[in-house]
C-alpha cells in the first residue's frame, strides 16, 4: 500500500514557482491599465485558492472546469475534435460540439490524495509566513504506486459513470479527470496503465487523465474504457 511521505515537497516548487511568477507578470499589467484596485482584487482571489495541488483550481468552478475541458482540448489538438464550449446542465459540468455537429458532454473530477489534502491544506494555511523550507518539513505527500493509482482512477470513472446528466441527448459522454498530485507523473501512470482498461462502464465513452504544467505542455493520457 502506498504511504504518505513527510517533508518532500520539491516536485512542486517549480510549480509553485511558475505561479508565482505569472502572478508577477500579470500584477504589473494590472497595474498599468487598470491600476492598483484590479492587482489587489487578483491578489485577493488567489488567497482564496486552495493552496496544495492547486495548478488547476480558480474561485469560480464554472470557469475552473471550463478551463480543465479547454486545457485538454488544446493539449490534444486534433486528436479531440471539440469545440463551442459552454456550461452544462450540471451535470455535465461543460457542453460541447463534436467536429460534425454532434452534442458532447464533459465531466470534470479531480485525482488527488485526500489523506494528504486534508493534512497539507490547513497546515499551508496556518504556516503562511514561514521559511519555506520549515514548511516543507510538515507537508505530507503520498508515495503513489500502481495498485494505489489504479484503484483512485477506478474509482473517479465509476463515480461518473453514475450520474444522470442532463440536457440530453447527448452522443458521447467524456469524462476528464486531472490532477496536480506532486508525487504522481505522466511516465509512471503510462507505464502503469500498460494491459489496464477499465471495464463495465455503462454512460462514459471516453477519459482522460490530465496533468499539470510541467515546463513544455499539459501532458495527457486517453484512459483504457470499455462497457
Amino acid at each position: 500500500m502506498a504511504k504518505l511521505v513527510v517533508g518532500y515537497y520539491d516536485g512542486t516548487l517549480g510549480r509553485r514557482c511558475l505561479s508565482r511568477k505569472f502572478l508577477n507578470q500579470a500584477t504589473r499589467a494590472l497595474r498599468r491599465y487598470h491600476g492598483d484596485a484590479a492587482e489587489q482584487g487578483l491578489r485577493a482571489a488567489m488567497k482564496k485558492v486552495r493552496p496544495y495541488a492547486s495548478f488547476f483550481k480558480w474561485t469560480n468552478k464554472v470557469t475552473e472546469k471550463l478551463g480543465i475541458a479547454r486545457t485538454l482540448i488544446d493539449s490534444a489538438g486534433g486528436a479531440l475534435p471539440l469545440s463551442d464550449l459552454r456550461p452544462g446542465g450540471d451535470p455535465p459540468d461543460v457542453e460541447c460540439l463534436r467536429s460534425d455537429g454532434a452534442r458532447v458532454a464533459i465531466e470534470v473530477t479531480e485525482l488527488t490524495d485526500e489523506e494528504a489534502m486534508s493534512h497539507n491544506v490547513p497546515m499551508m494555511r496556518k504556516t503562511v509566513g514561514q521559511v519555506p523550507l520549515e514548511r516543507m518539513k510538515q507537508t505530507k505527500v503520498r508515495d503513489w504506486d500502481k495498485a494505489v493509482f489504479l484503484e483512485a482512477v477506478e474509482e473517479r470513472l465509476k463515480a461518473k459513470d453514475t450520474v444522470k446528466l442532463k440536457g440530453g441527448p447527448f452522443e458521447e459522454y467524456v469524462v476528464v479527470l486531472h490532477t496536480d498530485e506532486p508525487m504522481l507523473v505522466h511516465a509512471d501512470a503510462v507505464e502503469w496503465l500498460q494491459g489496464c482498461t477499465f471495464t463495465r462502464m455503462g454512460k462514459v465513452t471516453s477519459a482522460y487523465l490530465l496533468f499539470s504544467y510541467d515546463g513544455n505542455g499539459y501532458p495527457y493520457i486517453r484512459l483504457p474504457i470499455s462497457a
